[in-house]
């Protein structure tokens, strides 16, 4: 019984169904021996890991680039404020 689960395994990750073999490991892995289930409990756990941490610099990314456009908001803020503050003074000098 034991080879003919790793048997089924193996040809699910042959065939490339890796899906197929994932959903497989996860109904049957009771029935595979305690090193191959320890082996694909680690994998899963290595696997999740990878995706916490893409997801994680996906963040940061994310939070960079805010804060990018954040200071370049402010910059077009104070320019916006001094081009006002000319064309006030630009007024009051002519009169307007």
């Amino acid at each position: 019984m034991t080879a003919e689960i790793i048997q089924q395994l193996q040809n699910l990750i042959v065939i490339g169904d890796d899906a197929g073999a994932r959903q497989f490991a996860i109904e049957h892995i009771k029935e595979f021996p305690k090193e191959i289930r320890n082996k694909i409990i680690f994998a899963f756990f290595q696997e999740a890991v990878k995706k916490d941490t893409q997801v994680k610099e996906a963040q940061s990314e994310a939070a960079d680039e805010a804060l990018t456009a954040l200071k370049d908001l402010e910059k077009d803020k104070k320019n916006l404020g001094e081009k006002q503050r000319i064309v006030e003074l630009h007024q009051k000098i002519n009169g307007e």
